[in-house]
């Protein structure tokens, strides 16, 4: 409903009708599930890839071309949009598919590596990685497989 509706609905104007409307958006968010995607980003100047992940209650798509919209320095970096690469509802595999993709595209600037990744998703400190995160995305995925562009089979 537009906020003045909410508003008179409820007798009031302003904050009324912003509790009104983020009710709408809670249950909305409520009923329905929340998924997790990895994407990546080409640079068809420099050659450079960059993996990231991102999530939402919208269709997969959605989440990704919303996470692009946010990356603007990206784009000015000459950054191509994302490109969906996996979506699912564990966390777990979505942690550790980015940070395959992050490999299998040159590797994390931190680690030495020529992606535009600056960091790792997963860092090499964290036990979650190698004892959840890989395992859960080897289980739900595979392996990567280089397709061209920083997109993978």
């Amino acid at each position: 409903q537009h906020p003045a509706e909410c508003a008179a609905i409820l007798g009031g104007t302003g904050l009324a009708a912003q509790k009104a409307i983020n009710n709408q958006v809670e249950t909305r968010q409520k009923n329905r599930q929340k998924t997790y995607q990895t994407y990546t980003r080409y640079n068809p100047t420099t050659g450079q890839c960059y993996s990231g992940r991102t999530s939402g209650y919208d269709s997969p798509e959605t989440n990704v071309h919303r996470r692009g919209l946010e990356q603007t320095h990206l784009y000015k970096e000459g950054f191509a949009a994302p490109v969906l690469d996996r979506s699912s509802s564990n966390y777990s595999s979505i942690r550790g598919r980015e940070q395959m993709l992050i490999d299998i595209n040159g590797g994390a600037q931190s680690s030495g590596g020529t992606s535009r990744n600056l960091i790792n998703g997963i860092s090499p400190f964290n036990p979650a990685g190698p004892l959840i995160y890989m395992p859960a995305a080897m289980s739900e995925f595979g392996a990567p497989v280089p397709a061209g562009n920083c997109t993978c089979q």
